[in-house]
């Protein structure tokens, strides 16, 4: 038999069971469940709310719904990798096949991934027939003036972005993230794509020791000395790399003579973006000859240096991976 005082607890049980259910379903007071307008800087998981504004390198863009036929200009060298590694795979891009040397005209890693896009041919001129036909919701290209000289008539096709650090990893790929919603999926692959790095930093420490490391690109007789590039910043900062040569902080490879290189001696020497018969003009130089890392047979030229990478994930993968190999081998 109940009491009166075991009734009322309970009624009392019941009451808070009640109360906690009903709770579940509300959104606590003072929290909105939905902002009004949602900021583009904000991390929105996987839940992206629209409109947003993109601010960029030539104004600000508004995209009214998550974009579906993304087009991506220059996005063969740069920002198709990016675009890939969000899950976003634009409905069409431009391509270079002399310079990949394959139909697809893309870097191998990156074709299978890419297989349903259409190719609009050369990024300069661009074919805007080709890319008014694919009906693009949104068109996103390099901060480049060659680019940024056709954004008001790519402006007039669908809502276009410039993405303004196009070659740097972590700013390309924040903002690529921001036009689709993917900033927190952007953040992780940033941070374990720099833990890869710093793997790779730890297995080539013992191989590269304190070894200077040159890293050049040579087109016929001009010579391009890497300190402050992409690719350079991933060799020496990234990867741990002694330069051979003071880093200017140009953001950009530095054009130097013959004299000048030896002049740094380095104890290996990387080519980067050369081809077999530039390298051949080279082994002719007498001067080229003397030098440190030539006479120790530690020069490298890698034909697959014309996909290296340092801008966005798959690319970044690629490079560390060959650069381990070959320095390890």
């Amino acid at each position: 038999m109940f009491t009166l005082k075991s009734k009322l607890a309970v009624y009392l049980l019941l009451a808070f069971a009640i109360a906690l259910l009903a709770g579940c379903g509300q959104t606590p007071s003072g929290t909105a469940a939905t902002p009004d307008k949602p900021s583009a800087a904000a991390p929105t998981g996987d839940k992206p709310q629209y409109p947003r504004t993109i601010t960029h390198a030539l104004g600000k863009t508004v995209i009214e719904k998550m974009p579906e036929r993304p087009v991506i200009i220059w996005g063969e060298f740069y920002m198709a990798g990016n675009a890939v590694s969000l899950g976003v795979i634009p409905v069409a891009m431009t391509d270079n096949p002399t310079w990949y040397k394959n139909e697809q005209g893309l870097p191998s890693y990156l074709i299978d991934s890419l297989k349903q896009t259409k190719h609009i041919g050369r990024a300069n001129p661009i074919n805007y027939e080709l890319l008014i036909e694919q009906k693009p919701d949104v068109i996103i290209i390099g901060n480049s003036p060659m680019y940024t000289a056709a954004y008001e008539q790519l402006n007039k096709i669908a809502p276009t972005i410039v993405i303004t650090k196009y070659s740097d990893f972590e700013s390309a790929h924040r903002d690529i993230a921001a036009i689709f919603g993917k900033e927190s999926l952007a953040d992780t692959q940033i941070r374990e794509s720099k833990e890869y790095a710093a793997q790779a930093k730890n297995r080539l420490a013992q191989t590269l020791g304190k070894e200077k490391v040159a890293v050049i690109e040579v087109n016929g007789k001009s010579i391009w000395q890497h300190d402050d590039s992409p690719i350079a910043n991933l060799i020496f900062q990234e990867l741990g790399a002694t330069p051979a040569y003071p880093i200017v902080s140009n953001g950009k490879a530095e054009s130097i003579s013959m004299e000048g290189l030896a002049s740094t001696d380095p104890d290996r020497i990387l080519l980067y973006w050369t081809s077999k018969e530039s390298f051949a003009e080279l082994e002719k130089n007498e001067v080229w000859k003397q030098m440190r890392a030539v006479k120790g047979g530690k020069v490298t030229l890698s034909e697959k240096s014309i996909e290296w990478s340092a801008s966005h994930p798959p690319g970044r993968k690629f490079t560390i991976d060959e650069l381990t190999q070959i320095w390890n081998h």
